[in-house]
C-alpha cells in the first residue's frame, strides 16, 4: 500500500510540474505577442512623429520660401534641402519646388521688375549670386545631387526658360536638368555634353568654369511643354539645352 501512495504521489507531481510548465510557457507565449504588438504600436507611433514633424518643418520652410526678405527666403531653401537629405519620400516634391522658385524668380525672357533686360551687355549684369541670391541658392542645393536619383526615367528636373547669365554651375550635378531656352551667358559650368535638338547649345562652347562671352538662347518661349525625352542612363551627365 505504502508503495502505491508514493507511486500515485509521484504521478501527481509529475503531472503538477508539467502543468506547472505548460502554464509558464503559456504565459510567457502571451507575454512575447503582446511584446511584440506593443513594440509594433511604438514603431507606428514613432513613424508617424516623425511624419507629422518633416510636414511641421515643410510648412515652415515653404512658409519662408514666400518671405519678402532675402535672408528668410535662403533660410527656406536651406531649410528644403535638409529634409530632402531626411526624407527620401519627399525628395522628388522638393526638388519640383526649388526648381519652380527658380522659374518664378529668374524668368527668360526677363519680365520681373529689376531683372536686366536680355540686350544688356554682359559684361553689365552681375553674377547671379549677387542680383539673386536666393536663385543662386536653389542651383547650389539642386546641383549638389540626390534629386534627380529620385526621378523616374522620362523626368527631368526642370529649368528651362530661366535666366542663368553669370549664374555658379561649376560643381553643379545637373545630368537630369532641362536647360532649354534659358540665357546662359557667362554661366560658369562644368564639362556637360549637351543634348541639341538641332540647333547650337548655348552650353556647347562652356567648359570647366569658362567664363568667356557665349551667346544667349533667342528670346522665345520654349515651343512644346513636355520632357525632352528619356535621362540619359547613370554615369552619363546630360544636359538638354535647345535654342
Amino acid at each position: 500500500m505504502q508503495q502505491a501512495r508514493d507511486a500515485a504521489r509521484g504521478h501527481l507531481l509529475t503531472l503538477g510540474a508539467g502543468l506547472f510548465a505548460a502554464g509558464a510557457l503559456l504565459f510567457t507565449g502571451r507575454n512575447d505577442g503582446l511584446s511584440r504588438r506593443t513594440l509594433d504600436v511604438s514603431q507606428r507611433t514613432l513613424a508617424m512623429t516623425e511624419q507629422g514633424q518633416v510636414t511641421d518643418r515643410y510648412t515652415r520652410a515653404i512658409e519662408q520660401l514666400g518671405s519678402d526678405k532675402l535672408d528668410v527666403r535662403i533660410g527656406g531653401i536651406y531649410a528644403l534641402e535638409r529634409i530632402a537629405r531626411d526624407s527620401a519620400a519627399d525628395r522628388t516634391t522638393i526638388g519640383e519646388v526649388l526648381t519652380a522658385f527658380v522659374r518664378t524668380h529668374a524668368p527668360w525672357p526677363p519680365s520681373l521688375p529689376g531683372q536686366y533686360v536680355a540686350t544688356a551687355p554682359i559684361h553689365q549684369v552681375p553674377k547671379l549670386q549677387t542680383r539673386a541670391p536666393d536663385v543662386q541658392a536653389c542651383l547650389w542645393v539642386l546641383g549638389r545631387g540626390g534629386f534627380a536619383d529620385a526621378l523616374g526615367e522620362n523626368e527631368w528636373l526642370d529649368l528651362s526658360v530661366v535666366d542663368l547669365r553669370r549664374a555658379d554651375l561649376r560643381n553643379a550635378r545637373l545630368g537630369a536638368a532641362d536647360l532649354r531656352f534659358g540665357g546662359l551667358q557667362r554661366a560658369a559650368t562644368p564639362d556637360i555634353p549637351t543634348v541639341s535638338c538641332g540647333f547650337p547649345s548655348p552650353l556647347s562652347s562652356l567648359g570647366s568654369g569658362n567664363r568667356g562671352d557665349v551667346p544667349a538662347a533667342p528670346v522665345k518661349r520654349r515651343a512644346q511643354t513636355g520632357p525632352p525625352g528619356p535621362r540619359p542612363q547613370a554615369g552619363q551627365a546630360v544636359a538638354w539645352c535647345c535654342a
